[in-house]
């Protein structure tokens, strides 16, 4: 038995939140930061401020109004509260893998095991399906291609966990079935990329993110021929366990994809407590250095964008 040191346990540290944008793993600095930051993902740039709930609305500073998700007029709920309170920012969309998520990381790694040795009892598409069913808090999910009978496994899946997937090069003929998802897994989200009629140029990876433990990478597309094919090792499945890596993997190959396909999007977001400018704002810091090559950089921005100063976000933890 190979030795094993049980320290290692306790540097266990699971992502606890995602981007709002594009679904990026943030690291645990950044997931607890009152900073402002950049996303590793989409290289949005997250600015930080106050929210004071007067009487049963919310207000940000400077300006006061409720807060809008996306500019869509959509006012966040908010129970009563009488007299004003501090709310303290909350970073992204917060992960939750249970009570117990040391037991849920045995239970993806027995998993992960099995895709690894996979036997006539466990092929691989068996444990596929099994990885699926076995997310407690999220899937994502790039693909070339998919298939009704995948579709249907996701549709599953979505019954307990929410899943965001990107396909490209999708056959014409499948894409009518995707109409039906929102009704039939309201927590299933698909982004279409392109169709293999179109010309140009299209994702071609294929990667599956399970609650930011544990990846799936490889040639396979996402239909059952071949997942079949690689119980005859005609595909190459690998499975990723470091964290570190499947965090790597998610925000390189999923995160600029899914936001690139974003529909409707916007150059800047006021979430929560946050105020989110994406790199094609023009206040974004990258789009300030460009025009101070061209002209000298003014030394401040208006007070109602929300950013200091056109400068880098600070370091923050990782």
């Amino acid at each position: 038995m190979p030795g094993f040191d049980i320290s290692s346990l306790v540097e266990f540290t699971p992502p606890a939140s995602r981007c709002w944008l594009c679904l990026a793993l943030l690291p645990p600095g950044m997931a607890s930061s009152t900073k402002r930051f950049r996303c590793p993902g989409c290289n949005s740039f997250y600015v930080p401020s106050n929210i004071t709930v007067f009487s049963n609305t919310i207000s940000t500073t400077p300006e006061v109004g409720s807060v809008l998700v996306g500019g869509s007029g959509t006012i966040l709920s908010w129970p009563p509260v009488y007299g004003s309170a501090v709310v303290q920012p909350v970073v992204g969309r917060k992960i939750s893998i249970g009570a117990e998520p040391m037991a849920h990381a045995v239970d993806l790694a027995e998993l992960a095991v099995q895709l690894r040795e996979a036997s006539g009892e466990n092929p691989p598409l068996r444990v596929l399906m099994k990885l699926l069913l076995a997310s407690r808090s999220f899937i994502h999910i790039t693909s070339f291609n998919f298939d009704e009978f995948t579709l249907a496994l996701l549709e599953m899946a979505a019954q307990g966990t929410s899943i965001a997937a990107t396909f490209s090069g999708v056959d014409p003929k499948r894409m009518g079935v995707l109409g039906q998802v929102p009704a039939e897994a309201p927590s299933l989200e698909c982004r279409v990329e392109g169709t293999r009629a179109d010309t140009g140029d299209q994702n071609h990876g294929k990667l599956i993110v399970i609650d930011g433990l544990l990846a799936v990478i490889g040639s396979p597309n996402l239909t059952r021929p071949a997942w079949r094919k690689a119980a005859m090792n005609m595909e190459i499945v690998e499975v990723v366990t470091n964290i570190s890596r499947v965090a790597e993997l998610n925000n390189r190959y999923f995160s600029p994809l899914w936001k690139r396909l974003q529909p409707a999007p916007e150059t800047r977001y006021s979430i929560l407590n946050w105020t989110i400018v994406t790199p094609e704002d023009p206040e974004h810091p990258d789009q300030q250095k460009g025009a101070a090559q061209e002209a000298p950089m003014k030394e401040e921005i208006e007070p109602s964008s929300g950013l200091d100063s056109p400068g880098e976000p600070p370091d923050v933890p990782a």
